[in-house]
């Protein structure tokens, strides 16, 4: 189906985000195949993806601000990439530049330095090589997809998609620390609950993916959003003084 597929290892840039995991629903959880068959949504939404030259993403959980903002080139693998990671007490704690292939790496405001794709293991790095490589690993684990129609609380989407996802695949391909993964040793029922939110184009504005209903009592659902922006305009990506 030519969907995303990681090119190198994907991580997360912080471990906070791998707890954002999400509410939880297994075959009970309402998620219903009739509407739509998983493999034309699937496709239809990789086809307008594969056609886009860049994309913006914000990653975060369902409830808190977006923790991590990313610039991609999608025109190439290895394209270039920009992301930052955001915190309340730091607004630019971490930054990653990807400029012609070569990776660079900044920390709580200091100077670049280059990081070998070797060497590039870390949470800090690892996770942001191949984002889009994880979001086509959360597109490959849909087992069934219902329209559910507009969402006004989702601006520029034009209709949603409650999906129902394999929790093995996620495991599976989904490396450790992984932005859209759940901590390792984590037990996670058959199928969990996904909601996408597509454009007039069918490309993704939204993707949830819920794992819990609540990590503890009188929690809300926790898990990670990744909302979708800027389609197809142009990322230029400044290459560090090293």
């Amino acid at each position: 189906m030519g969907r995303c597929r990681r090119t190198g290892p994907v991580g997360v840039v912080v471990a906070a985000l791998v707890l954002l995991a999400g509410c939880a629903s297994g075959p009970d959880g309402g998620v219903d195949a009739g509407d739509e068959g998983e493999g034309t949504v699937v496709q239809r939404v990789q086809a307008a993806i594969d056609e886009q030259s860049s994309v913006h993403l914000s990653i975060g959980g369902l409830a808190a601000p977006a923790k991590l903002e990313a610039d991609l080139d999608l025109r190439r693998e290895e394209g270039d990439l920009e992301v930052v990671e955001r915190s309340p007490s730091d607004p630019e704690q971490f930054v990653v530049r990807r400029v012609d292939g070569d990776l660079f790496m900044s920390l709580g405001g200091d100077a670049f330095h280059a990081v070998s794709a070797a060497s590039a293991t870390g949470p800090s790095v690892a996770g942001v090589r191949d984002l889009m490589g994880d979001i086509g690993v959360t597109l490959d684990a849909v087992i069934s997809a219902a329209e559910e129609g507009p969402d006004a609380d989702v601006p520029g989407a034009v209709t949603s998609y409650r999906l129902g996802l394999d929790s093995t695949v996620l495991l599976r391909d989904q490396v450790e620390d992984s932005a859209l993964g759940v901590l390792p040793g984590v037990e996670l029922p058959a199928t969990v609950l996904g909601m996408l939110w597509v454009d007039a184009a069918e490309r993704p504005v939204r993707l949830e993916v819920r794992y819990f209903e609540a990590l503890e009592e009188g929690d809300g659902p926790s898990g990670v959003r990744v909302d979708f922006s800027d389609w197809g305009a142009p990322v230029s990506v400044e290459r560090p003084t090293t």
